[in-house]
């Protein structure tokens, strides 16, 4: 009903706007560390619109997607100035419009359960404050929610406009960050599993479902084919990015080895850049491809070395943080608290540095804030939990339809804590949101008494 868009886009923008007037005070309290690398690609990126395609290219840097930076730069363009509170304020409004595909994703259950999950994205902390920050996190999320809300549409009605829908979507969110390519490559598969797990197979078809298939890909080599020429025209690859080594070399493995044997993070750093240089002959030769590729290679070296016993230790301990974790520590005043952070933290396991950063931290309102979020955070994933063991359990009406939505959801959950591996924080749960948010209002509706598995109802 309009008049629920109306309240969720009202509270939405509402709770964003004044979060962001307790915290402004200055560029500083709209950036962290990666802030000043993607505004120096938007200055890149407004020089090339400006000159309106005509000088030089979007941006130098190989090693991040460019929509962000070309989102930063039109803002730029539009206002007039490099002020980064202007995208800020785009980015609120981009997350609001997010809230209200929340809202369309929980609309598919039926009941108030749309109403419930646009108003829990609406205040949902963890969206608030990185819709704030100088991050791709928001414009990514907005892509991904709407590739979500096509997906659900989609198994609703097997139709091509919603395959375009979700190819484009998904196209934005690839766009924005290369993280999500396994998702798109597997994503035609388990909508099939999906729409046979509704009972709808029989009236799709494999003609008209690859068919379908077909026009969602087609949509997402469309948005991404700029990246793609530019790549295979200066560089010789069909990569969309070179970042995926460094982070594997210098954060997976790390954090895996931190898990298996208690090495600290920073010391495994220091020893792996000693170790890569002396096993890369001609490193400063390399282009930033051939970097990436040989970064992946050691890396696979290192985590096969390590073992599945580390491995699958660093991934638990990365979803648990991943889950548990509270957005407000990354927010720049309770971030810029002195102590000392996370992965300096010291401890004789995982388990013990866990522990002595919750409970022996050297700030004490910091220490404070950490554990209230946690709290809240904890109690947020118990109403998640309630309201997927209801759902799934309910059998009347629609439940077999009702049941493939929640496969997306859950399988959309699994997916984002397992390509985060064993980096955990808030930021890299965010993408998740959407699909927790709706999980929520599922069990808040059940405590209540609305929200039916049947969307007709």
């Amino acid at each position: 009903p309009a008049r629920d868009i109306a309240l969720i886009a009202l509270v939405a923008l509402g709770a964003r706007l004044a979060y962001l007037a307790l915290v402004y005070s200055g560029d500083a309290s709209l950036m962290v560390p990666d802030s000043g690398l993607y505004l120096a690609l938007a200055a890149e990126s407004h020089a090339w619109m400006a000159s309106a395609g005509h000088a030089g290219d979007w941006q130098s840097d190989p090693t991040r997607l460019p929509l962000y930076p070309l989102f930063l730069a039109a803002v730029r363009l539009f206002v007039g100035s490099p002020d980064p509170l202007y995208p800020v304020l785009a980015q609120i409004v981009i997350d609001s419009l997010a809230c209200l595909m929340v809202a369309r994703l929980g609309a598919s259950f039926g009941g108030r359960t749309g109403l419930i999950a646009g108003l829990a994205a609406a205040l949902n902390p963890t969206q608030i404050v990185f819709s704030a920050l100088i991050l791709t996190d928001s414009l990514f999320l907005f892509f991904a929610t709407a590739m979500l809300a096509a997906s659900c549409r989609w198994l609703e009605r097997p139709k091509p406009g919603a395959a375009l829908a979700i190819g484009l979507a998904g196209g934005g969110a690839l766009l924005t960050r290369a993280v999500l390519w396994p998702w798109l490559a597997l994503l035609a598969l388990l909508l099939a599993a999906l729409l046979a797990l509704a009972g709808r197979w029989r009236e799709t078809g494999w003609r008209r479902f690859l068919a379908q298939a077909a026009l969602g890909a087609a949509a997402v080599v469309l948005v991404i084919s700029p990246v793609i020429e530019r790549n295979l025209r200066q560089h010789g690859t069909l990569s969309l990015s070179a970042q995926s080594g460094w982070h594997a070399l210098y954060w997976i493995v790390p954090l895996a080895r931190e898990a298996g044997d208690g090495t600290p993070w920073a010391r495994s750093v220091a020893e792996l850049e000693i170790k890569f240089a002396a096993r890369t002959p001609g490193l400063a030769e390399l282009g930033p491809f051939a970097l990436n590729r040989a970064q992946l290679a050691f890396a696979a070296a290192e985590l096969a070395a390590l073992g599945p016993v580390a491995i699958a230790g660093a991934w638990a301990y990365g979803a648990a943080i991943n889950l548990a974790a509270p957005a407000v520590i990354q927010s720049p005043p309770v971030a810029a608290l002195p102590r000392t952070g996370f992965y300096a933290t010291p401890g004789d396991s995982k388990l013990d540095k866990i522990v002595t950063f919750m409970f022996r931290n050297d700030h004490p309102v910091y220490a404070r804030i950490l554990l209230a979020g946690i709290v809240l955070e904890v109690l947020l994933r118990l109403g998640q939990g309630l309201g997927l063991a209801r759902a799934w359990g309910r059998r009347e009406g629609r439940g077999r339809e009702g049941r493939a939505r929640l496969a997306l959801l859950l399988a959309w959950i699994g997916f984002v804590l397992a390509v985060s591996g064993p980096v955990a924080s808030a930021k890299y749960r965010l993408p998740a949101e959407p699909a927790l948010a709706v999980l929520l209002a599922l069990g808040l509706g059940r405590m209540g008494g609305v929200g039916r598995m049947d969307p007709r109802t």
